[in-house]
This record gives structure tokens, C-alpha cells and sequence, in this order.
């Protein structure tokens, strides 16, 4: 008898740190446990888990979606970035890029903004995909702040690459909302006001809805036809997302 490795990884400091593999796709494969996590911001890890990220989890490379400004201050790394692991800062949001988005979408999280980062982000999907392709880059995180939104449609492209169903995938990303109330916590911790009158407001704008992540799989679709040729269209090679594959599926 076989047991699964659990999906969220308790990592003192980290909020929604958890594992994207074990999922069936519709080819009959199954994404390989272990291999890539998503987490939120990875700075105030704590030694003993850094060390479990690190030394038990064997993380190599670190791909770090987060504002410029969110990481240029002293601090904002954090022990689990000491080498021998790659730091490799990608930002899917430019400078700037969230007060426009706000203006073209409204505050809080939809299927149509998160379609947008598509465009924004284009380059870094590219770098971050073309590392993806090299073996020696695995095992690795992919974060962001509260690693949901920026982290949650890149693993909505590397599942949907790999042929993940899309409510698998929805699934997926409804999981972080079982952080909520810890990143809730963190804005009140850094004395900023929680916005939102209700609760189900604040849940629109701090929280993961389905239906959001539901609507950027319909637009990726809908204008590029699926991930692999989004990928294709800004860059990666064809040889360089069957490695990906390769690599992490069993």
C-alpha cells in the first residue's frame, strides 16, 4: 500500500506553500509529486524551515513573481535564497502595472484581469519557461506575495501545458483560500487596513474565486487556443515544452 505525499507542506513563515504535482491529466499521465511548488512570499521562512525546504524538499531554483519593490528592500529574500538555490526574479506585473490594471478591470481578482498578465507578462512566462525546459532546474518554487494570483495562473498554464483538466486545475487554485484568513493576518500584522465592508468582499478581494481562474483558462483558449501555443507564440521552443512534459509527467 502506497501513500500520497501531502499537498500543503507546513513551512514556518511561508503562507500556502504547497505541492502542484499528483494530478491525473485526460492523456492517462499523472504530474509528478515533489517537483514544483507554489508558495506565497518566501522571506520570513524560518532556519528550521528553510532547511526543510532546502535539505528534505531539495529545492534548486526559485522563480519569484513579485514587484521590484517587493524585493529590493533588505529582508526580502530570506534564508531559503542562500546558494546554492537559483533566485530567478520574474515579474509578471510591471511597475505601474496594478493601478492600470485596476483601471481597466476594477480592484479585486477576475477572469479578465488575470488574462491580461498574459500580455504584461509575456517575457518573464518566456524566461520562466524556457528554465522550466532544463532538468537541472527541478526541484523548484514558484511564488509570488500570497502566492495565488500571479502564482495561480502560472501554474494554471504549466497544469494546462500538461494537460490538466480545467476543473482540476480550478480546484487547484480554490486551495488558497484555505490561507485567507493567514494573509488577512500579515495585512493587519503590517498596519494596513483590511478593505472591504463585508465578508464577502473581502473574500472578492483578498481571496482566490474559481470562477476567476475559470475565466483566464476561458481566455487562454479562446485567444491563443491552449498553453502550449500561447508558450510557442512568445518564445519557447516546441523541443523546450516537450522537456517540460518529460520531465513532469509520469
Amino acid at each position: 500500500m502506497t501513500t500520497e505525499p501531502a499537498r500543503f507542506i507546513d513551512v514556518e513563515g511561508v503562507l500556502n506553500f504547497r505541492d502542484g504535482g499528483g494530478y491525473e491529466t485526460t492523456e492517462g499521465n499523472c504530474v509528478r509529486w515533489r517537483r514544483v511548488f507554489r508558495a506565497g512570499a518566501l522571506h520570513e521562512a524560518t532556519p528550521e524551515s528553510a532547511s526543510l525546504v532546502r535539505d528534505q524538499l531539495g529545492v534548486r531554483s526559485v522563480f519569484d513573481l513579485r514587484f521590484p519593490n517587493e524585493v529590493e528592500g533588505p529582508g526580502t529574500l530570506g534564508l531559503i535564497l542562500e546558494d546554492p538555490v537559483a533566485h530567478h526574479h520574474l515579474s509578471i506585473i510591471p511597475d505601474g502595472g496594478s493601478a492600470q490594471l485596476d483601471e481597466e478591470f476594477g480592484r479585486g481578482i477576475s477572469g479578465p484581469r488575470y488574462g491580461s498578465y498574459l500580455r504584461y507578462g509575456a517575457d518573464r512566462f518566456a524566461s520562466m519557461f524556457n528554465l522550466l525546459a532544463d532538468s537541472d532546474t527541478y526541484p523548484a518554487i514558484i511564488h509570488c506575495s500570497a502566492g495565488k494570483d500571479r502564482t495561480g495562473v502560472s501554474l494554471a498554464l504549466l497544469l494546462d501545458l500538461l494537460g490538466v483538466d480545467h476543473d482540476t486545475i480550478r480546484d487547484d487554485y480554490d486551495l488558497s483560500n484555505r490561507s485567507l484568513e493567514g494573509l488577512m493576518d500579515r495585512v493587519r500584522a503590517a498596519g494596513r487596513p483590511i478593505d472591504g465592508d463585508t465578508i464577502e468582499e473581502q473574500r472578492r478581494l483578498y481571496g482566490a474565486p474559481p470562477e476567476a481562474i475559470a475565466g483566464f483558462l476561458e481566455h487562454l483558449h479562446s485567444e491563443h487556443g491552449s498553453a502550449r501555443a500561447y508558450l510557442e507564440s512568445i518564445g519557447v521552443s516546441s523541443a523546450g515544452l516537450d522537456a517540460i512534459r518529460e520531465g513532469l509527467l509520469e
